[in-house]
């Protein structure tokens, strides 16, 4: 992480290189403007790396507080969280991610993209395609139909057409399958990115391989409101032959460093602004089961108290990595497939697995685990349930957004509105998120303004 600060440096220099000599005044001769030391373009070695960080910050920031708050892993206490924990989600609340996502990560990694098919570097195009695959992914789960075809190509071309979360859920898989047609290249060319590129694997394109069927998984499982029975063999179809991630050392996160300008977003959120703190259904949920993950999910406590507990060591520490998709997910998604498919003793195993993998990163021993798994309202003496499931899932993912997803999806948990009235606006709890302010004000094709209670084109009624 000692290189962070100047792969971040050369990336702020070079926006602030092409802002400059966009600002060229007509009477100058422009190659006066031409410094050696400014350049207008960066190779494909520097963008990667700071960009994976940008994602982590995201994912840990705005798109993983505000969803945390909806599924009650969070409760908001001060100031504007106060106000997204009561429902209230304004479009001038979610532009910091629309455009984190846009303006930045998705913008560079086109580019990552368009350098590495000129040329022809199959091993950065597969991460670009993998990490884009997984922001499209994030984006159009909580914003439903949005630009992609026509989203990155700049000035004067500043109003992208929208299109479809269907036709962005195609893309999506298109962008996956030739992830890992590109990163099982016998050639990767000749630059291949090495632990100061790649902050996430570190090069190691296997591993990449892996999240790949993952999120290929995770993208199959949103839609069982679609089509249940296909969802889950297309799930099942991803992960056959162990091909997924298969343990918590392949787990893809980002990395963060213990120097404060290399800290972990939620532990910058708290040391600055504080405004959360652990919310009713998960204290619930963890206090009702015993859960040896209390002390490392907070601040060193074994019994929680809603809205009073604070967040602790495992994802909220300077250096705790921000988790994009686990081997822990990766089990409960095989579960939930395997259930739907009437596989009951192979959904139960899988279920047990994601279990233990979750304890084992929470840092568990085996003998905590042990009588943990020995409940039978953790784990059932007869089949397990999608409730078992996905509440288990809910504990095991905490601060992630894919519990939202799960939420709207399946139901579980049980959330209950009543823990934030009378104080909300609205009485339901937000099914999406409205577009953003600047896509209103600036984008000719902008669809037109959405209610929060609306739903994305797979959470059917």
């Amino acid at each position: 992480m000692n290189r962070l600060l100047s792969y971040l440096w050369k990336a702020a220099s070079l926006v602030l290189a092409v802002v400059v000599s966009s600002c060229a005044l007509p009477w100058i001769d422009p190659a006066v403007n031409i410094s050696p030391n400014s350049p207008t373009d960066a190779p494909i070695q520097v963008i990667l790396a700071p960009n994976q960080v940008r994602i982590g910050y995201i994912m840990g920031g705005d798109i993983g507080r505000y969803n945390s708050l909806f599924t009650q892993h969070h409760r908001g206490v001060d100031r504007q969280h106060t106000g997204i924990w009561q429902f209230l989600l304004t479009e001038s609340d979610v532009n910091t991610a629309w455009n984190g996502l846009y303006e930045g990560v998705m913008n560079d990694l086109t580019r990552i993209i368009q350098k590495a098919n000129a040329q022809n570097l199959p091993a950065y195009r597969g991460i670009a395609r993998v990490l884009m695959a997984f922001c499209l992914g994030n984006a159009t789960d909580l914003w439903n139909n949005i630009p992609y075809d026509e989203a990155f190509r700049g000035y004067p071309d500043a109003s992208p057409r929208y299109q479809t979360q269907e036709q962005i859920y195609g893309i999506i898989q298109n962008l996956l399958d030739s992830a890992i047609i590109d990163l099982n290249n016998a050639n990767p060319g000749g630059i291949v990115p090495g632990a100061g590129q790649d902050f996430i694997y570190r090069g190691n394109r296997a591993n990449w391989i892996r999240a790949a069927w993952s999120l290929k998984a995770r993208y199959h499982i949103h839609l069982t409101k679609v089509n249940r029975t296909q969802a889950a063999q297309n799930a099942l179809a991803a992960l056959q032959g162990n091909r997924g991630i298969n343990a918590n050392a392949v787990d893809c996160q980002v990395p963060f460093g213990s120097a404060p300008t290399e800290a972990n977003p939620w532990f910058q959120f708290m040391a600055q602004r504080n405004d959360i703190r652990l919310g009713p259904q998960m204290v619930n949920m963890l206090n009702a089961l015993n859960d040896p993950r209390r002390p490392v999910y907070s601040q060193g406590q074994t019994m929680l108290t809603d809205g009073v507990s604070t967040l602790g060591p495992l994802y909220a520490s300077a250096n705790s990595p921000v988790p994009l998709i686990t081997y822990a997910e990766t089990k409960f998604i095989e579960a939930e497939a395997q259930l739907i498919l009437g596989n009951n003793a192979a959904a139960k195993a899988a279920y047990v697995e994601g279990i233990r993998a979750s304890l084992q990163r929470a840092g568990v021993s085996e003998a905590g685990i042990t009588t943990y798994l020995g409940q039978t309202n953790v784990v059932p003496a007869g089949d397990v349930t999608l409730q078992n499931i996905i509440e288990q899932k809910y504990l095991a993912l905490y601060t992630q957004t894919e519990t939202y997803n799960d939420w709207r999806r399946t139901g579980f948990p049980v959330l209950d509105p009543t823990r934030v009235l009378p104080m909300a606006r609205q009485q339901d709890i937000p099914r999406r998120w409205p577009y953003p302010q600047d896509e209103r004000l600036f984008n000719k094709n902008f669809p037109g303004q959405v209610n929060i209670t609306d739903r994305v084109w797979w959470d059917r009624p």
